[in-house]
């Protein structure tokens, strides 16, 4: 596979990291932070408007499979196909587990791209402290080889 120029430091961010907690909390603090100059702004401004996108088109989806395939939130019963493959809950009726399975694997690993240069740990540290926590969860924007 050939790299497009600059490939290599584009934003990829997995489904799963975009949906989670951690991440939304992380990405919010980053975006109410105040930049010392105006083309770090904006860039901040354009990364996280895109995760947000992001966010809300991989929540999306997400909504869309359990429409389809999940019955409730409960544990699926015990001895059942769904419980033999890891499923955390109840299919709908008639639904084929792994089929159901393979839909939930292939939305894990789905992957959010943005069009834009990695942060700088420079840069990031500029606009405040951050807890390991935090920065675990910006792992995946920040470029740590700058």
């Amino acid at each position: 596979m050939k790299l497009i120029e600059g490939e290599k430091h584009m934003i990829k961010v997995p489904y799963n990291q975009l949906l989670s907690m951690q991440t939304s909390q992380a990405v919010q603090k980053l975006a109410n932070a105040p930049f010392k100059s105006p083309k770090q702004a904006y860039m901040v401004k354009f990364i996280t408007k895109s995760i947000r996108e992001g966010y809300f088109k991989a929540k999306k989806e997400l909504d869309d499979l359990n429409e389809k395939y999940k019955a409730s939130n409960d544990a699926p019963a015990e001895g059942t196909e769904a419980q033999k493959l890891g499923l955390p809950f109840a299919l709908k009726e008639g639904i084929n587990a792994e089929e159901a399975k393979k839909a939930y694997d292939g939305f894990g690993e789905r992957v959010c791209q943005i069009q834009k240069n990695k942060i700088k740990p420079d840069e990031l540290f500029e606009v405040g402290e951050w807890t390991p926590r935090e920065l675990e969860a910006l792992e995946f924007l920040v470029d740590e080889e700058a």
